[in-house]
């Protein structure tokens, strides 16, 4: 498939589809689930908001959810998967239907699993839908948006079809120990004659909640200095050359490791920062004792309705053959920088997550931009 017609096709897939997988962005394909799902009382016009609390019930069961998002290796993160504390949902009318199943995540990331009704006279398509999710901190901004992934689908008894859904969020700041709130505003679905989304369903079905996960982060002060290699963020993926890269000298000083993700953080002197402007780093990578590599691929794109997808040399995109898929890859990464002026450093990091549990005691390196820190 040429580029140009891969983009065609791309059409109808939401530009934070596309944003998103030109991160890496976690996808996985739609699967049916033989279970009727429990569907939340709501009200029945959006001035009458219902409200209710619901105690915290551990551990839960989220096994299928964790297989569907990380195969057969989550062992780890199965203890780490909790119903959070203080749940309380509100809904604007009767248009759908949202119930949180519960959450993981580490001192970085945050995972909800979500699963949103939706009634039989909406008519929900099998594929080319777009739920509008948010999901931050109920005092202040979170580094990043919310993504999300279909991980299941069921159709019901009642015609209802439930939609299984991952949401996930990486925050710099750290995520432990705050409240944090799910919010559904509109559901849209593909017109293929109009070649636009149509509106099934708007309003405000939100879950609110409080963090209660145990947080299995290993953190590491480290000293690791070198060339920091940046290409500009608007190259796009797969057409980043060598030519494009450029290096500053940079100090990496902490590392975090837990089985959802790897966090990088580093320095670049005031005197050494001009020329970053809106630079990446260009290259991320965690080394096990085995000599497995787990590489960040910018030439992989993770779509939710074509799956994944590789860039050849040619500029055509041509799908991943379950033969060339790794045993673990890094789907998602998160980066940023900030200054506190003209004469002060410029601090960087970045958050990598993947598609299957982490050997966290395995980790015996991480490569940030050409710096590799070793970790044991």
């Amino acid at each position: 498939m040429k580029r140009e017609n891969m983009e065609n096709a791309l059409t109808a897939v939401k530009d934070v589809y596309l944003l998103e997988a030109a991160e890496c962005g976690e996808r996985k394909k739609r699967i049916r689930m033989g279970k009727k799902w429990m569907i939340l009382p709501v009200a029945a016009v959006l001035a009458a908001s219902l409200m209710m609390a619901v105690n915290a019930i551990v551990p839960v069961d989220l096994r299928a959810y964790l297989q569907r998002t990380f195969g057969e290796h989550f062992a780890m993160l199965e203890g780490i998967t909790v119903m959070p504390e203080d749940v309380e949902y509100s809904s604007s009318g009767e248009a759908l239907a949202m119930e949180l199943k519960g959450i993981m995540g580490d001192r970085q990331v945050l995972i909800a699993f979500v699963d949103v009704t939706v009634p039989a006279e909406k008519g929900l398509p099998e594929d080319k839908y777009y739920i509008q999710f948010g999901m931050e901190p109920t005092g202040r901004k979170s580094s990043y948006g919310c993504s999300y992934g279909v991980i299941g689908r069921t159709e019901n008894p009642d015609g209802s079809v439930t939609v299984s859904c991952r949401l996930s969020l990486a925050d710099s700041k750290g995520v432990t120990g705050s409240r944090y709130v799910i919010t559904c505003n509109r559901l849209e679905a593909w017109n293929d004659e109009t070649r636009d989304y149509t509106v099934l369903a708007e309003g405000e079905w939100t879950a609110e909640f409080t963090l209660n996960y145990k947080d299995t982060t290993q953190v590491y002060p480290v000293e690791a200095e070198g060339e920091l290699l940046l290409h500009d963020t608007g190259i796009l993926p797969g057409r980043i050359r060598d030519e494009d890269l450029f290096g500053v000298p940079a100090k990496v000083y902490e590392v975090r490791i837990s089985p959802l993700s790897v966090s990088v953080y580093w320095k670049v002197e005031a005197e050494d920062k001009a020329p970053i402007g809106s630079n990446i780093p260009s290259e991320f990578s965690v080394t096990l004792a085995d000599g497995t590599v787990i590489k960040y691929d910018r030439n992989i794109l993770f779509e939710p309705v074509f799956g994944r997808m590789k860039l050849e040399a040619d500029g055509t995109w041509h799908p991943v053959s379950e033969e060339e898929i790794p045993a673990i890859s890094i789907t998602r990464k998160n980066s940023g920088s900030s200054t506190g002026g003209p004469d002060a450093p410029w601090y960087g990091f970045c958050i990598l997550q993947f598609d299957a549990e982490l050997p966290v005691d395995e980790v015996v390196s991480v490569n940030a931009g050409g710096i590799v820190v070793p970790i044991r």
